[in-house]
């Protein structure tokens, strides 16, 4: 059986966005995270690609209604599809409620700092397989992430639990590579001033007026985002209309310390097969170049959730 896995979207930019909470933001230093020769994860190394990502008020990404997503299936193995929630998941501790995120553009940001059982706001960076213990900000990933649970199982909004579940990296690696024409179907962009990763749906027509460059995927060169390809609002609503999915750049957290938000991302995966190890794989997304490596579970990352296609 294959092992838990989890995935990461690592994404360059100087912007640091996100949705309001109820307290203020608090930056912090990060302290090291064990990281692997192959592809390292390094918090403590900001990945600047001078970009001047300055958002536009009037083009608030939390502001643009999510109605207009309109989800479609994706292809996650030869046999199997998923439609994809409307935005991130997030957690709020005091009042233990979930909710995806108001579009998809938006997340919580700096203020997962607040991370705490008593917390009165919002959080949605969640260490591995913490979906019965989302508050769980534990650096030791040797021993305090081996009772795994996946989000899904819980009432989200006013979805049932099993609801909405994670996909596990072989799903990941499908939709990204195996499916057909998968590389056509995928494209690092900045989206009203937010960094992420755009996905297509398997039977996808770009919308009139609106044209989609792919790439990023085992890039062999630094790709910047804006740079590649970038919307506006008018743009991204006809995009999510046709059931594009985007991932922000919505940073990590290590402990309580959340780095460079707005400029990487970490997406987790799901998959429990009883195994207690302490790295995982994930996608790694850094300066545009998208590929497959190895991280290990404490880091806290965005969780994007999926329901099966009956």
């Amino acid at each position: 059986m294959k092992k838990l896995l989890y995935l990461i979207l690592f994404c360059v930019s100087m912007l640091m966005v996100g949705c309001k909470s109820d307290e203020p933001n608090s930056p912090t230093d990060t302290p090291d995270t064990p990281n692997t020769p192959e592809t390292p994860v390094n918090p403590d190394e900001p990945n600047d690609d001078g970009e001047n990502n300055v958002l536009d008020p009037s083009n608030d990404p939390c502001g643009i209604d999510k109605a207009v997503f309109v989800p479609k299936p994706f292809s996650v193995s030869a046999e199997n599809k998923v439609v994809f929630s409307s935005g991130n998941l997030q957690y709020h501790p005091a009042n233990d409620e979930w909710r995806f995120a108001s579009t998809q553009l938006c997340f919580v940001g700096a203020d997962n700092v607040n991370i705490a059982s008593t917390y009165q706001g919002w959080i949605d960076l969640f260490g591995d397989g913490t979906g019965a213990n989302p508050t769980n900000a534990s650096m030791d990933y040797q021993n305090d992430y081996n009772t795994l649970v996946d989000w899904g199982v819980n009432w989200i909004g006013d979805d049932a639990p099993y609801t909405w579940r994670s996909l596990s990296m072989e799903e990941w690696y499908y939709l990204l590579a195996l499916r057909a024409n998968a590389k056509d179907k995928l494209g690092i962009a900045q989206v009203c001033g937010v960094n992420g990763l755009i996905l297509l749906p398997d039977n996808w027509e770009a919308p009139m007026g609106v044209t989609f460059k792919a790439g990023g995927y085992e890039a062999s060169e630094v790709i910047t985002y804006a740079s590649f390809q970038s919307f506006t609002g008018d743009e991204w609503i006809l995009l999510a209309g046709s059931g594009a999915v985007f991932l922000p750049a919505a940073g990590n957290r290590a402990g309580v310390n959340v780095n460079l938000v707005g400029q990487n991302g970490l997406y987790r995966g799901f998959y429990n097969d009883g195994f207690d190890g302490t790295s995982k794989e994930y996608l790694h997304m850094e300066a545009g170049n998208v590929s497959i490596g190895i991280a290990p579970r404490n880091l806290g990352g965005s969780v994007r959730l999926v329901k099966d296609v009956q």
